[in-house]
């Protein structure tokens, strides 16, 4: 089977400045493609169900967005519909652009395309990767380079999810959710670690996996790793050259005494085994320590002196929803999170306890049928150290319902465990209303999940 990439860039090269359509506009990934596209010199429009943040944020960059699917977007012949995952094959407009033998890829599958011929530092893995992208361009970016960024979450003043910079090198969020992974080919790549998610795309474990080992083998010349994850580990050779962070005695960038605090975390850094100097990082949890670690290595791989690149952790900025104070209810603090899978929730929880509140109450959106069916039984571990939470309704994303993955199999694995108290709602103004009726001064208020429960946020009195 030919390579996408390679068909993808014929396209473009044959139609420089040429009209490009996509579909599903609205998303993150989906709104940064544009803007690239747009950085690149094509003329760029899209359509998405609803408007949002971004698109108003494209519009005002002179980006045309149509509320809303309908074949007649493509009468204007662009050369490429590119669709998000979330669009069905099968949808009325896509069957149009194979009608007037207009190309159709994924997202995933374009993105790689347009990097092909960028100096490019690919992040992925299950978990941090957001922040962590975020991190490496804050730093590149505060120690006097300027790369091109891409960010899976609104970051900084602007909520930007894409940036331009000046420098032939991108900084690029690698989404490995549907597969799509496996047509980058970075010159360095980074993975924060593997724990198995997206069943609705991933037949099983093994399949997951190997899109890492393929997105490993296709680096042209450093993978940087997480020392801490034992199976990223093995799928690191002898062949592969490697630069390993974390807690690990034997991490090549590692984290020692760690001082944890409710609004930043410090540590000391040691670079191949000698001391490289005290920092701080206004961001609670060790896994952003772990985050952090992972811009210093890239720093380390770039040869930017360790003391300037610790130093800039500093004045780094957090992701939106990535335990974001939203404000206050009737006085009890709230924080947003985009948390969704066990482990995630795990270091959410590790760090909302910094906050030593009364009380620690949450209110959690699991987020699809083939998650919620697949890690079920992990959720309730996850959750120790919370004191009461609410389960809302599951956000499907276009997923159809599942046996085994459904609200009341959560909460069967919820009663079955018994370390949590927890209650089931109907959706989530009744999981508001449940919180409301126990929320008292001196407890804190989690909103975890990454569908739309952070629309409970406009509930909550601003800072």
């Amino acid at each position: 089977m030919r390579d996408p990439v390679h068909a993808i860039q014929e396209v473009l090269q044959r139609h420089p400045g040429g009209s490009i359509h996509l579909m599903g506009i609205g998303g993150v990934g989906m709104a940064g493609l544009a803007s690239f596209l747009q950085h690149r010199g094509f003329q760029v429009a899209g359509c998405d169900l609803e408007t949002n943040r971004f698109t108003s944020r494209l519009q005002d960059a002179n980006i045309t967005v149509r509320q809303g699917h309908d074949p007649a977007h493509l009468d204007a012949d662009p050369i490429l519909l590119i669709r998000s995952t979330a669009v069905p094959k099968e949808h009325p407009e896509i069957l149009r652009a194979h009608k007037r033998a207009i190309p159709v890829y994924r997202r995933g599958e374009v993105f790689p395309a347009l990097l092909r011929d960028e100096y490019t530092i690919a992040i992925s893995g299950t978990h941090g990767k957001t922040t962590t992208t975020a991190l490496s361009a804050h730093v590149l970016r505060a120690c006097g380079r300027s790369p091109c960024y891409f960010v899976g979450g609104e970051w900084g003043e602007a909520g930007r999810v894409f940036d331009a910079g000046t420098e032939s090198m991108v900084i690029a969020e690698a989404d490995e959710s549907d597969g799509t992974l496996i047509h980058y080919r970075p010159n360095v790549s980074v993975i924060t670690g593997i724990d198995y998610d997206h069943m609705e795309h991933f037949a099983d474990e093994t399949e997951f996996v190997g899109v890492f080992r393929r997105f490993i083998e296709q680096t042209t010349d450093r993978t940087i790793i997480c020392a801490d994850d034992a199976r990223l580990r093995s799928l690191v050779t002898e062949h592969t050259q490697t630069i390993s962070y974390g807690f690990a005695s034997d991490a090549d960038v590692r984290a020692t005494e760690i001082e944890e605090s409710a609004e930043r975390t410090s540590f000391t850094v040691a670079v191949d085994g000698s001391d490289a100097g005290r920092f701080v990082l206004p961001l609670a949890g060790r896994h952003n320590v772990q985050n952090a670690l992972t811009a210093l290595a890239v720093a380390q791989h770039l040869k930017i002196p360790m003391e300037q690149a610790g130093a800039a952790l500093s004045t780094f900025r957090p992701v939106r929803r990535r335990f974001e104070r939203l404000g206050a209810w009737r006085g009890v603090p709230v924080y947003s999170d985009y948390a969704h899978h066990p482990t995630e929730i795990k270091a959410l929880i590790g760090a909302a306890r910094q906050l030593q509140p009364r009380r620690l109450l949450a209110i959690f959106q699991p987020h699809r049928y083939s998650r919620t069916r697949a890690l079920g039984r992990d959720f309730p571990p996850a959750f120790a150290g919370v004191d009461h939470v609410v389960l809302a309704p599951i956000y499907a994303a276009s997923e159809p319902p599942l046996e085994g993955g459904r609200l009341e199999d959560l909460a069967t694995h919820f009663r079955e465990d018994a370390r949590v108290s927890f209650e089931a709602s109907d959706d989530l103004d009744h999981a508001w209303r449940l919180i409301e009726a126990r929320a008292e001064p001196g407890d804190v208020l989690l909103l975890v999940g990454a569908g739309n429960i952070e629309r409970l946020g406009v509930r909550v009195d601003q800072p």
